[in-house]
């Protein structure tokens, strides 16, 4: 008896899936689990201490369930969360900056010994240590209680998280802001590109998009003071040494470093929608 040739389309139809977006949405997928799982191998190869097989498994489901988000988003017809679908390279830029910064500190952590970090992490956390640095502040929220100072390895992995991730949102916001983004102006569509964005009436897009946008840049550069005051916390609750592990500091610093870059990103390509719309806005009233 043969099967209904019919029954996998029918299957992806309930599911929402483009079958000509599968193959996109499962290349980026991949890219997805293999930028967030490279820590944890990394890391089980160079025999760090506690991160053997279990580390690497108990990364792998977040990453898996990442990947799946990805491919979910851009497999279907239409996206749900994401921004930006179709109105490259906005998306590329941001995974882009996540993926420098969690390769930074990756690579200071996976090169660290006993005596410290490697010497060029090492000199970056000299450099940035200083009176209310950044860096600092961060390595001093997940220092122990009885510590003097902070953390050497805490202090050159938020040091590198930082200017891995200064350096890629300069770069990103180089892009959208220089005028290149989007490509085509007239034909972006923002319910299709921001489809958590809520239709305004005619007029009101540009204003919209302004306060948007200015709530994501604000949201971003209060975000970080926001995760050191929770890690602080963490840290009265759990044991610090949870936290001073090669791979808890690794991904500690990517999201306490990443998270904002990214969200300046958004907020940048929000901000450069308004201006648009605020031409065309004034175009149809000449």
């Amino acid at each position: 008896m043969t099967g209904d040739p019919r029954l996998p389309h029918v299957l992806l139809w309930r599911l929402r899936f483009a079958p000509g977006r599968l193959q996109g949405a499962a290349a980026r997928a991949l890219a997805v689990l293999v930028c967030f799982s490279a820590p944890a191998v990394a890391m089980s190869f160079r025999g760090a201490e506690g991160e053997g097989a279990d580390g690497v498994v108990a990364s792998l489901v977040p990453a898996a369930a990442a990947a799946l988000f990805v491919l979910l988003e851009y497999g279907a017809r239409t996206p749900s969360m994401i921004d930006f679908r179709f109105a490259p390279p906005v998306n590329r830029l941001r995974f882009a900056l996540i993926c420098a910064v969690l390769g930074t500190v990756t690579l200071c952590e996976a090169t660290s010994g006993p005596g410290g970090p490697a010497a060029p992490f090492a000199n970056l956390a000299s450099w940035l240590d200083f009176r209310f640095s950044p860096a600092r502040m961060a390595a001093e929220s997940l220092a122990r209680p009885a510590a003097r100072g902070p953390d050497p390895s805490a202090l050159a992995a938020a040091s590198a998280a930082l200017v891995a991730s200064a350096a890629a949102t300069l770069a990103a916001l180089g892009v959208i802001l220089s005028g290149r983004w989007p490509r085509d102006p007239e034909r972006f569509n923002p319910w299709t590109n921001m489809p958590t964005f809520e239709p305004a009436t005619e007029g009101e897009a540009s204003a919209r998009l302004r306060r948007l946008g200015a709530q994501v840049v604000v949201t971003a550069l209060a975000l970080p003071i926001a995760l050191l005051v929770v890690g602080r916390a963490a840290t009265t609750m759990v044991d610090a040494d949870a936290f001073l592990s090669p791979l808890a500091l690794t991904w500690s610093a990517t999201i306490w470093a990443a998270t904002p870059g990214m969200l300046v990103v958004r907020g940048a390509a929000i901000l450069r929608l308004a201006r648009l719309a605020e031409r065309a806005e004034r175009a149809g009233r000449a």
